[in-house]
């Protein structure tokens, strides 16, 4: 009985593994045409994880045509816009600009919008404009500043 509970439970945890984390595993397997496969059904669903796995898996040449620096960048970029931590990271390592978050990753179809997603995708869009607002915000082009010395401290004012 006991290693029925066991077999129940590692199928119910192989069943309830996300997308991305099928992909590694397949990916870990060595079975990257699979790990593709799986990637690219969950980032179509707007999975950034899948999206960056599916740049590593360019940048690393587990593809049938080899190493693509350039495409897995594209993948990279992609999955940055939805904000995700990893692809970022990845850009940087290859000196690529940080794009703008300007992406929400949309899973409902329209008549399941709840108040609640409803309030996250606006709240997402709302932080995007403050961002936008902050971003265009003109700066300054003189600032006025002296500075005296009393004792051994500075006081420096501007205007």
């Amino acid at each position: 009985m006991k290693y029925i509970s066991v077999i129940i439970l590692s199928f119910l945890l192989i069943a309830c593994a996300s997308p991305s984390q099928r992909g590694l595993d397949y990916l870990n397997g060595g079975n990257a045409q699979a790990a593709y496969d799986t990637f690219h059904s969950c980032s179509l669903q707007g999975d950034s994880n899948c999206m960056s796995n599916i740049g590593y898996m360019y940048e690393q040449g587990k593809m049938a045509g080899g190493a693509d620096l350039k495409t897995a960048i594209a993948w990279y970029t992609l999955a940055a816009r939805y904000g995700n931590p990893v692809a970022q990271q990845n850009l940087l390592v290859h000196k690529q600009p940080i794009p703008q978050v300007d992406l929400v990753a949309q899973t409902v179809q329209n008549d399941e919008l709840t108040p609640g997603v409803m309030a996250l995708i606006l709240g997402a869009a709302a932080v995007q404009g403050a961002v936008q607002g902050y971003n265009s915000t003109p700066t300054p082009t003189s600032i006025n500043c002296s500075s005296t010395a009393i004792g051994n401290r500075v006081n420096t004012r501007c205007r």
